[in-house]
């Protein structure tokens, strides 16, 4: 058995809507693990910089496709 982490980024996420069309970001074995982080809220809703909250870049760069338009 094997573990798995999907990360949320920008190639993983898709906003909006689910699809079967959209192709699998992962495969994965019966009795694989499977880790995933997800994103939810708003721009507005990220934590402002201080020492003990730290946004990730991907995280940031999700929500700069999203404002941008290229991943509706």
């Amino acid at each position: 058995m094997a573990s798995h982490r999907l990360e949320s980024s920008p190639e993983t996420v898709h906003w909006g809507f689910f699809d079967a069309k959209l192709p699998p970001q992962l495969t994965i074995d019966s009795g694989d693990t499977v880790t995933i982080t997800t994103v939810s809220g708003t721009l507005g809703h990220l934590p402002k910089p201080v020492i003990d909250k730290v946004v990730r870049q991907n995280v940031i760069d999700l929500y700069d496709l999203k404002v941008d338009g290229i991943n509706n």
